[in-house]
């Protein structure tokens, strides 16, 4: 009779610790989620209009964290539109049969004062790969900023196929830009 009470009070706590961890909604207006790429050594940058994102995450334990992000893949923006619609074509994004690309975290670490680590699965294109992302994270007028990079081979999601597959005029490196303000979820 009396493991019962310590089983209960063992898994209110699991409970308790892992609702402990702050949901966070994504200020649109002033985040930012897009891509340097370079064309013929020049950078060339881009955002997404339209992406969703369920972040859960407390600094003082990472490991409970949860990234979900939905980007919508038909909201490129390179400020050209030209270049925005071969972006989605059959060569590059493919958004007529691929319209979202998706991250789901698999585990957080820090590694230093505000500086963290996600594990995740990318996917883009149908084709999903492991990647990491670092990040710092900051508490910023009553809510938080995300700012990370990482670099992906495009050629790893057939980003670029066809004659662009091996021209390397456009470069095989991009790099993943995540700058988010969040507000805390009431």
């Amino acid at each position: 009779m009396s493991l019962q009470p310590a089983a209960t009070m063992l898994i209110c706590s699991v409970f308790s610790a892992t609702a402990a961890a702050t949901e966070w909604i994504v200020d649109n207006d002033h985040s930012r989620l897009g891509f340097i790429a370079t064309y013929d050594g020049v950078g060339l940058e881009a955002r997404f209009e339209h992406f969703e994102a369920r972040i859960r995450f407390d600094p003082q334990h990472p490991e409970e964290g949860v990234f979900d992000v939905v980007v919508d893949i038909t909201s490129v923006n390179s400020d050209s539109a030209d270049r925005d619609e071969g972006m989605l074509g059959l060569e590059w994004f493919n958004a007529k049969k691929f319209p979202q690309a998706r991250f789901v975290s698999t585990g957080f670490r820090q590694t230093g004062a505000g500086a963290f680590e996600v594990a995740g699965r990318l996917t883009i294109k149908g084709i999903t790969h492991s990647i990491g992302l670092p990040f710092a994270w900051s508490g910023v007028d009553n809510g938080a900023r995300l700012k990370g990079k990482t670099i992906l081979q495009r050629t790893d999601y057939k980003i670029g196929i066809g004659e662009w597959e091996s021209d390397p005029i456009i470069g095989f490196e991009v790099e993943i830009v995540v700058d988010l303000h969040l507000k805390g979820k009431h």
